[in-house]
């Protein structure tokens, strides 16, 4: 159609775009390749395969998901850790931590003032194959309904965690992802 001032054709009405709600309620989720965990010795399970994050009315769900199914306990130490800057510096301001110990998975809720740890953190652990389920209350974040965010896996002995060379894996490891995403 010719929109020059000359011309006589009417101009139809432009559509307006439509905004929906995203079905569902809010989640991200992130991919990361398997072989990627740095360390010496790092078992299948310590590779993080991806991770997805939703939350249904004041609960969040954390999925972890590995190459091969997480253990139900060890004499090593597995933690899977889901990182959170909810004010937007870059920093990390929530941390939420799946442990696993000789005797099973415990959490830790890791906040600026402080953490609490096992039944006191509000933090729900439970291995299913190949996935960490981990469950926790939406103010755990901060009450924060959008941030950045990102799940790293540490593995070893307790002697490899006191001097600071656990294997790791991040989901992504590209850094930090939006949630929602």
């Amino acid at each position: 159609m010719d929109a020059s001032p000359t011309s006589t054709a009417r101009s139809e009405p432009t559509a307006q775009p439509t905004v929906r709600a995203p079905a569902g309620p809010p989640s991200a989720s992130v991919r990361d390749r398997t072989g990627d965990a740095r360390g010496v010795g790092v078992p299948a399970y310590a590779d993080l395969t991806g991770a997805s994050l939703r939350r249904d009315g004041d609960r969040f769900t954390l999925r972890a998901g590995a190459a091969a199914d997480f253990p139900t306990s060890s004499e090593e130490v597995e933690h899977v850790i889901l990182f959170a800057d909810t004010d937007g510096d870059g920093q990390v301001d929530y941390e939420i931590w799946a442990t696993l110990a000789d005797d099973g998975w415990s959490g830790t809720w890791r906040y600026p003032d402080g953490a609490r740890f096992g039944s006191g953190s509000g933090v729900d652990v439970q291995p299913r194959g190949r996935d960490l389920v981990v469950g926790f209350d939406a103010s755990r974040l901060g009450g924060a309904s959008s941030f950045r965010w990102l799940v790293g896996a540490e593995q070893g002995t307790a002697e490899q965690q006191s001097t600071g060379t656990l294997s790791e894996d991040y989901a992504p490891d590209s850094g930090a992802v939006r949630f929602p995403g």
